[in-house]
């Protein structure tokens, strides 16, 4: 029971605003959370029906040293007791959650997906202007993620019978649960993952429609091998950047500045190009690009890695 206590917790919502969202389900042996993007539920052995306070639940329960033991209050409130600990918190008289898988169920490959979700959340946007962004778009057999400087697009397969956009949100939790989801069912709003020992997480699904963005990934490129040391000289100079956080790339160096008798700089071996990049938004390729195209700045870059390949747009000479 304790791994089902521990899988829901991330469903569990700080808007003290909603019922539905403050307050968890506990109901026919099965508990159940919801933070107002997705729901996430989990077989529990509590022989009963009622709806605690989500936080004060998960505290509770993070408390608990021992066996736990579940009972019904007086005032129709849940009584946790563990060893020495006991706990009585407060529920909600009104109707709970009623969320529950819709679709047709469809066998996936999880691994494949959370790698690829790893993959591609460091380039989902944080601008909250356009929804679409803050999201992983799936389509055609690639998932793409962007943050208006970086596209990125990985190879998934033939996983998913429809185009869809899955919420930020959502991605961030199904990624730090490390476990891979087997099988999934999606309707037109919402995609539920379903997991071993009868747990699922279900998702609403971003309405906002993607432009056409695969233009910006096709045509030629003449790629070349990362140098292996050029993150190395990005993170060393990383700590004297300007304001702007501008990477100055000339002359086979990775600098602060374009004069390079001043600033900092490091040099880097087989990088003949010129270019001037956010320094931050360059790091992202660490560990995940392979090759690029730097030769095209100040039009986008292209580069590739395992499954991936993506373009990246470098900064103007001011």
């Amino acid at each position: 029971m304790i791994d089902s206590l521990k899988f829901i917790k991330g469903g569990v919502s700080k808007n003290e605003l909603l019922s539905s969202t403050t307050h968890l389900q506990i109901k026919n042996n099965r508990i159940t959370t919801y933070n107002g993007t997705f729901s996430i539920s989990a077989p529990v052995s509590i022989d009963l029906n009622c709806n605690p306070h989500a936080i004060s639940f998960v505290k509770c329960i993070d408390s608990c040293e021992e066996i736990i033991s579940f009972s019904s209050g007086n005032k129709g409130d849940l009584n946790i007791k563990s060893g020495k600990f006991k706990a009585n918190i407060k529920c909600s008289i009104e109707d709970g959650l009623c969320i529950i898988p819709e679709g047709e169920i469809i066998s996936i490959d999880g691994e494949r997906l959370i790698s690829c979700l790893s993959m591609l959340y460091p380039f989902v946007s944080t601008n909250p202007i356009h929804t679409w962004a803050k999201s992983v778009l799936i389509s055609k057999q690639s998932a793409f993620a962007t943050n208006n400087i970086c596209l990125v697009e990985y190879w998934l397969g033939d996983m998913f019978p429809m185009e869809l956009s899955l919420p930020a949100i959502t991605i961030v939790e199904l990624v730090k649960l490390k476990q891979a989801p087997i099988s999934m069912q999606i309707c037109e709003n919402s995609i539920t993952f379903h997991y071993d020992g009868e747990k699922w997480i279900k998702t609403h699904l971003i309405a906002e429609k993607w432009p056409d963005i695969r233009k910006f990934l096709d045509g030629f490129s003449n790629q070349k091998e990362i140098p292996s040391d050029l993150f190395k000289g990005l993170e060393t100079i990383k700590p004297f950047v300007n304001r702007l956080n501008q990477v100055f790339i000339s002359k086979n160096r990775v600098s602060t500045t374009d004069n390079y008798e001043t600033g900092v700089s490091f040099d880097v071996d087989m990088l003949d190009c010129s270019g001037i990049f956010s320094l931050d938004m360059l790091l992202l390729l660490k560990n995940r690009a392979t090759s690029i195209d730097l030769t095209t700045w100040p039009k986008p870059c292209h580069f590739r890695g395992d499954n991936m390949r993506g373009a990246i747009i470098g900064m103007r000479d001011t």
